[in-house]
Parts: structure tokens; C-alpha cells; sequence
């Protein structure tokens, strides 16, 4: 509580279920080059090795990586800079990308960017992809 800082520390309380303290580091190589990337930290009350843990951890960042590649990619989402923009219509592309997932077409594989330019073009796709069940 030196030179005017204010320290708070946790109750020890909220801690007592931990039984497990996850360090996760990346390797990657960068033109030719191995890199270290930031080490990420979990925290869990399971009993479990990293082995087992491993599988959540990378299935997490699969999920997240996936929903940002669609909404940089398909949303053109990382090009939008101009004062609450960007957040706005962020708001609004999530609904919007699980709206396009969920769709059903004739075909079985069909990309969100082609449910986008079908919905653009047809009035009846555009209305069952925003107001269908």
C-alpha cells in the first residue's frame, strides 16, 4: 500500500474449489521462424491432466475462430472504422450469421456468403431468413 497505490486482494474463499492450473503456450513459425505466442491460463475445479483438457481448450478457440472468420469474411466486419458503426452493425451480423445457418435450401451444403446473395435477390428468402421459425 505504498507511494499511493491501493491494493485489494481476493477472499481465498472463492479459490477453494481449484484443482487445476492450466498453462498453455503456442509455438508458430513466421517465415521460416519459430515464435512463442502469449501464454494463456485456465483455471479449472476438474481433477483432470492436460491431455484431457486439451481438447476443450482447442475447441474453444475453434468455435471463436470460426464465428470471426465468418463475420470478417462474410460480413466484411473488420472494414467498418467510422465512430459506432462497427459496433452497431455487430450487433446486428451475429443474429443475422445464426439466421443464415439455420436456413434450409435444396441442396445440403450451402455457404452463409451464397445465403447472403440468395436472400439479396429473392424477397421470399430474404423474408423466411428474418421472420421464419
Amino acid at each position: 500500500m505504498g507511494y499511493g497505490r491501493k491494493e485489494r486482494r481476493e477472499n481465498r474463499g472463492a479459490w477453494q474449489d481449484v484443482r487445476t492450473i492450466i498453462q498453455y503456450r503456442t509455438f508458430r513459425m513466421v517465415k521460416g521462424k519459430e515464435t512463442v505466442q502469449p501464454d494463456r491460463y485456465y483455471i479449472s475445479s476438474g481433477d483432470c491432466g492436460a491431455d484431457e483438457f486439451f481438447p476443450y481448450i482447442r475447441g474453444r478457440w475453434s468455435i471463436e475462430n470460426q464465428l470471426h472468420w465468418m463475420l470478417d469474411i462474410v460480413f466484411w466486419e473488420d472494414r467498418v472504422r467510422t465512430g459506432n458503426a462497427a459496433l452497431n452493425l455487430h450487433i446486428l451480423r451475429k443474429p443475422a450469421l445464426y439466421r443464415l445457418r439455420k436456413m434450409t435450401m435444396d441442396k445440403k451444403r450451402v455457404s452463409a456468403k451464397r445465403r447472403m446473395m440468395h436472400a439479396a435477390l429473392s424477397e421470399d428468402f430474404l423474408y423466411q431468413a428474418l421472420f421464419a421459425e
